[in-house]
């Protein structure tokens, strides 16, 4: 209704532009003109009258000759006077002509604009938008579903190139996932997204899409949900169908810090609905996991790690290069052959440095911490793994008793192994 009031307003603004000028035109005006034109012809008349009436009485003209200028000149006067009279006439007929030309302007231009509306497209826009509005007010009436699948599914078969319809496509996707049709409803959003390239809405089409995939790859934000999600991220990073994705996989993946991120975004959305209700108590619910999570925590880290500070150098007399390879690792001193307990890795450019073994560094199942004294051993590796081979250069310290106070050791390189 309001294109039909605004078009409809247009429409007599052009009326307007095409009647005023018809109706406020001076009929009087080209008679004006010609009596003007007149007074200007009889006064060069009496100019030129007055000059030859003084030649002859200045006897510069014979009577003969005086009286056949002034004859030709009233005659080249009444011929001028004539054409005017002819030339400025408006014919009744041609009158009329206008008349009909203008009634025949304004009953066209209205004709040609709502012809040309519907040519273009537009007015199947307006009549399938009832379709439209049928979608977005139903929730769970399945046979309405059906219904509008059928008549969304003709309009878009009807599509004609020069007039997509991308809504078309939209609304028909909503109408096959209330059915549980993601397969269709996958190929319907892609339709819409590709009539919308360039556009900021095909973030919404983009963002569906995203969701069916994620619902068809069960649950897994795999590389063709990640690439529909990035697409839809570039045109609106806050996208709803794309923030519930990445909620749900956060959740899923017991990153609660990351879900209660995206279920906050989710309710500023729309901060009154009963969906926002709902996320409010999963961001509480999720708080206290995480409270309960970071107890546990911080009562795993009261037990004191040990702590080695291991001072290493190579020997002046040995020349390696700057990017070989160099393991440092702690083992069980009351175990021999065991893997290491913490290995720390850097390069020989590094040295002399001082490496810190804790129980961080841990390697496998058995910490630092496990053990009651270990042995430290420092490897420069030519071929790049731990496993010590002939060539390579070690050191390796006494057994060194654990403690709560942190040790110190120092070792260097300077041996080769044979």
């Amino acid at each position: 209704m309001t294109f039909l009031f605004f078009s409809g307003f247009f429409v007599l603004v052009a009326i307007g532009f095409v009647l005023l000028p018809f109706f406020l035109r001076n009929p009087n005006q080209s008679s004006s003109f010609f009596f003007t034109r007149k007074e200007l012809n009889v006064s060069l008349f009496e100019d030129k009258k007055y000059s030859l009436d003084k030649d002859f009485e200045e006897g510069l003209l014979s009577p003969k000759v005086h009286s056949q200028l002034i004859n030709e000149l009233k005659s080249n006067l009444l011929s001028d006077v004539n054409y005017d009279q002819e030339q400025f006439k408006i014919p009744k007929k041609l009158s009329r002509l206008s008349s009909f030309a203008a009634v025949f302007a304004v009953l066209l231009i209205p004709v040609a604009s709502y012809s040309l509306y519907g040519y273009w497209g537009y007015s199947q826009h307006e009549n399938i938008r009832g379709l439209y509005e049928r979608t977005a007010a139903n929730r769970d009436d399945l046979d309405e579903a059906r219904e509008l699948i059928s008549a969304l599914g003709a309009v878009v078969m009807g599509e004609p190139e020069s007039n997509p319809l991308p809504w078309a496509w939209y609304f028909l996707g909503e109408n096959f996932s209330m059915l549980g049709l993601y397969s269709e409803a996958e190929v319907a959003y892609r339709q819409s997204s590709d009539r919308l390239i360039g556009e900021s809405e095909q973030a919404l089409s983009l963002g569906r899409l995203a969701l069916v995939r994620y619902i068809l790859d069960e649950f897994v934000i795999t590389p063709r949900v990640r690439a529909a999600i990035q697409q839809t991220r570039r045109l609106n990073p806050n996208e709803i169908a794309v923030l519930q994705i990445l909620a749900s996989d956060a959740e899923t993946r017991e990153d609660y810090r990351q879900a209660i991120a995206n279920w906050r975004l989710l309710i500023q959305a729309d901060p009154n609905s009963s969906q926002s209700n709902l996320l409010r108590q999963k961001v509480t619910d999720a708080q206290l996991l995480l409270a309960a999570t970071d107890d546990l925590a911080l009562s795993s880290s009261s037990t004191i790690s040990p702590s080695i500070s291991v001072s290493l150098s190579l020997a002046d007399s040995l020349k390696v290069g700057g990017d070989t390879v160099v393991f440092v690792a702690a083992r069980d001193a009351d175990k021999e052959g065991s893997p290491p307990l913490a290995v720390a890795v850097l390069s020989v450019k590094d040295l002399p440095s001082v490496v810190t073994l804790t129980d961080d560094q841990a390697v496998g199942p058995f910490k630092l911490s496990s053990a009651k004294s270990v042995n430290l051993s420092a490897l420069i590796s030519f071929s790049g793994v731990a496993n010590p081979q002939s060539g390579d250069i070690r050191a390796v310290s006494e057994s060194i008793l654990l403690s709560d106070e942190p040790s110190e050791v120092s070792l260097i390189l300077s041996s080769r192994l044979p």
